[in-house]
């Protein structure tokens, strides 16, 4: 007579890198220390690296020479590199040790939600829209798959217009995709949520989302680090299993 015993098998940590809004500034200024960010990236062995967008400044030029360019930075990253477009240069899902991946095309300068220019108006509103169907589908495919935790990356700060105490005026380009989609499907889900992104520069990881004055005690927000003469990443690992602490960040320094 024998004996099986099953034993459920425990998922393992999920670390991988998050940065964004560089390189920043001419390139004389710029190349070098970049270079030495993704050399230090390449050094940790991570599998994966998301860029939340931005890859120049604003008011450097949006030629096809400058995108060259930095495609061949992007092509520097030794392991898989996943981009989402940022509002300096203008989707897909993926899953990895049970958590649930996908870029968001959500834009700083309020999503380009301008009342004042009515073609930027009409983009935002058509991209807002197929946004929010967007997240809803994902959060479907997490319960599907039964994922044990999701990963959002965008470029947008959701509250460069507002305060995170605050619920998303009517006016945001950000209230439809994260106030009123994102916020109550992450609480729904039960599961932990990481929402990554970039834009406003702040190395910030917390947990700022309320949804009807309650906070979303399951959603956490990491903004990378970023801008001129910034050059550090952010080492992300999900372990959705510890519960008191589902994500753990570490920067990652030249």
């Amino acid at each position: 007579m024998s004996l099986t015993v099953a034993c459920a098998v425990q998922a393992q940590p999920l670390s991988f890198v998050a940065l964004g809004d560089m390189p920043y500034g001419p390139r004389a200024q710029t190349q070098a220390p970049y270079e030495r960010l993704i050399e230090a990236v390449n050094r940790t062995g991570l599998p994966f690296t998301l860029h939340i967008g931005d890859i120049k400044s604003g008011s450097t030029r949006c030629d096809d020479e400058e995108f060259v360019f930095q495609k061949g930075n992007l092509q520097r990253f030794a392991t898989a590199l996943i981009y989402t477009p940022g509002d300096n240069e203008w989707t897909d899902r993926w899953q990895a040790q049970g958590v649930a991946l996908a870029t968001v095309h959500v834009v700083g300068s309020n999503n380009n939600r301008d009342p004042k220019r009515p073609e930027a108006l009409a983009e935002y509103e058509a991209r807002d829209k197929a946004n929010v169907a967007w997240i809803q589908s994902v959060f479907e495919w997490a319960k599907a798959t039964q994922a044990k935790a999701v990963v959002l990356a965008m470029q947008a700060d959701p509250f460069e217009s507002s305060l995170p105490s605050q619920a998303f005026p009517p006016e945001s380009g950000f209230t439809r995709s994260i106030g009123q989609t994102l916020l109550p499907l992450a609480q729904q889900s039960g599961m932990p949520v990481l929402l990554v992104h970039g834009d406003s520069h702040r190395y910030t990881f917390d947990q700022p989302f309320k949804l009807d004055g309650h906070l979303v005690a399951n959603l956490y927000r990491l903004q990378v680090p970023g801008g001129a003469g910034d050059y550090r990443a952010v080492k992300v690992t999900a372990q959705p299993e510890q519960t008191q602490r589902p994500f753990v960040v570490e920067l990652i320094a030249p």
